[in-house]
């Protein structure tokens, strides 16, 4: 797995919602320490506990024509 960046926001985040899965924090408190609603906190919870797609080549292609230099041109000249 390569290296991942995050924010301190992010991290912060994570530390938080990581003790309210493993119980010790409840929700309350995490939705004070993290400015958020319960609700909020609810869904943060439910996406993290959520199996993430690895992406793949296809999905992260931007939508640029980039050349292929292994594959002739078909631009006529002129």
């Amino acid at each position: 797995m390569g290296l991942i960046a995050m924010s301190e926001r992010d991290l912060q985040r994570i530390e938080v919602l990581s003790k309210v899965a493993d119980g010790r924090m409840t929700m309350v408190s995490a939705s004070h320490v993290l400015a958020l609603s319960e609700r909020q906190v609810r869904r943060l919870l439910a996406a993290m506990s959520r199996p993430m797609p690895m992406p793949t080549a296809a999905s992260m292609y931007d939508g640029r024509d980039i050349p292929c230099p292994t594959k002739p041109s078909t631009r006529t000249s002129g």
